[in-house]
């Protein structure tokens, strides 16, 4: 009988076979918390296996960074957009962010503008889009619903959208 193996490829079978099967419900934590939370229990599909995550609250931006980013690394400026997608990673269900940004062939990094891609093993949840206007944010202490200089919007993700920049 045909299963994912038989058409996989690193991007089809990556999509098909890590969905998020229902919201996750993605905020912040609790009001001027720097941390955020999924309020629901998501059913989802592991590399095509049925799995559940209850809510998960609590999760700071640095410390579940899949990517090893520093706070300092991640401070958006004034006048950008940032991106932090959120995922449940396969393997033991943890909940992870990464960021949208990019390596500069000198080493240093900008914000991308763009959701950044998701590696195997991983179902994205949501997205966290930060637009800042006359602020800076912070991961860690840029309360995650602040209002002063910039926007904050949570998005649920059943699997990445077709464009980059939602």
């Amino acid at each position: 009988m045909p299963g994912l193996r038989d058409f996989y490829s690193a991007t089809l079978g990556g999509l098909v076979g890590n969905i998020a099967l229902a919201a996750g419900g993605l905020a912040v934590n609790t009001g001027g918390a720097t941390t955020y939370k999924t309020a629901n229990t998501i059913t989802y599909l592991a590399d095509g296996v049925f799995a559940t995550k209850t809510t998960a609250t609590a999760q700071a931006i640095v410390a579940n960074n899949a990517q090893g980013y520093t706070a300092a690394q991640m401070t958006v400026g004034t006048n950008k957009t940032a991106y932090f997608l959120v995922a449940i990673k396969n393997s033991d269900a943890s909940v992870k962010n990464f960021a949208g940004l990019t390596l500069n062939p000198d080493g240093t990094l900008t914000w991308s503008g763009k959701l950044p891609q998701l590696p195997e093993g991983y179902v994205p949840v949501g997205y966290i889009k930060i637009v800042t206007t006359s602020g800076t944010f912070t991961p860690g202490t840029t309360a995650l619903d602040s209002s002063t200089g910039m926007t904050i919007t949570y998005k649920d993700l059943g699997l990445l959208p077709m464009t980059e920049s939602p």
